[in-house]
This record gives structure tokens, C-alpha cells and sequence, in this order.
């Protein structure tokens, strides 16, 4: 897995819960 791949879904995650 890519650093990249890992910290798009790491921001993916801190966003999903920003939003609910």
C-alpha cells in the first residue's frame, strides 16, 4: 500500500465524521 493511498483514506475518514 501506498503512503498516499493510506493518507487519502485517513482524510477520507476525519472528513466522513466532520460531516455526521
Amino acid at each position: 500500500m501506498e503512503v498516499i493511498e493510506i493518507l487519502l483514506k485517513g482524510c477520507e475518514k476525519v472528513e466522513g465524521h466532520v460531516k455526521e
